[in-house]
């Protein structure tokens, strides 16, 4: 595997991650990749947000995130990937996941991500994602994975379904990180610790491989942490407390949260 920069230089007119013609006529690879030119990451200036594939954003994700990554989108060389496959976790059914990549695609656009100022891609169109994340596999202990918060919630939430991706999930997050070399991850307060994991892992590769990787720094952000219309547990799809940033008004009305 070249752990070199990428993506490569390629010619006018291709997608980023693919090589394939932004005109070949799928509609949903054009709006994935509508910059034809060449990524260039600068060493100390490009950062990477990864956001989940789950459809249209809820107020938390507008709130908490999605604001962040229009207000830096012209401070770095910003890369957003939509992480379909950390998505696989949780959704199994082809069509709605598709679906769902489109709504997020679409959701991202239309509250101010402008892909002529920054890179939106999908996380399965750069598949050496998936290389690079079993060779991290090879250097990152179980126990570190176990004791993730973020694991523990899941079992809770999805009892009937604790597959390995749940486990692996931070190591998948990891090689999405570093896959691009990007040196900043914008993150809220309380993602720091799903950061330092990535960052330890980068760390235990560099030390038996040899330096390859860059360990990303937090570029911190002012991200509250918008309550579920429950008022209890933070605004979460999978606990179906959510308000969708772009749901008609009337089901907006019918809906409340607090933060």
């Amino acid at each position: 595997m070249d752990c070199g920069r990428v993506p490569p230089n390629r010619p006018r007119g291709q997608s980023r991650a693919s090589g394939r013609p932004l005109n070949s006529g799928d509609d949903d690879r054009r709006l994935r990749y509508s910059r034809s030119s060449p990524l260039q990451l600068a060493d100390q200036a490009a950062h990477l947000q990864r956001h989940p594939a789950h459809g249209r954003p809820h107020l938390g994700n507008d709130l908490g995130a999605i604001r962040n990554y229009v207000a830096l989108q012209d401070r770095y060389e910003a890369i957003y990937c939509i992480v379909d496959y950390h998505a696989l976790t949780h959704v199994h059914d082809p069509e709605v996941l598709r679906r769902q990549i489109l709504e997020m695609a679409a959701a991202l656009i239309a509250l101010g991500l402008d892909p002529e100022r920054c890179t939106v891609f999908v996380q399965s169109d750069r598949p050496e994602v998936t290389e690079l994340c079993w060779l991290f596999n090879t250097v990152t202990p179980v126990g570190w994975l176990q004791r993730t918060p973020t694991y523990k919630e899941k079992r809770q939430d999805q009892p009937d379904d604790v597959n390995h991706g749940l486990l692996t999930y931070p190591v998948l997050q990891a090689a999405d990180i570093v896959l691009y070399k990007a040196s900043l991850v914008p993150v809220g307060k309380d993602q720091a610790a799903h950061l330092e994991l990535s960052r330890e892992i980068v760390r235990a590769f560099n030390a038996r491989y040899g330096k390859t990787f860059p360990e990303p720094q937090a570029v911190y952000t002012e991200a509250p942490v918008v309550l579920g219309t429950d008022g209890q547990r933070k605004m979460s799809k999978s606990i179906g407390n959510t308000i969708e940033v772009l749901a008609e008004p009337r089901s907006s009305a019918s809906r409340s949260c607090r933060w």
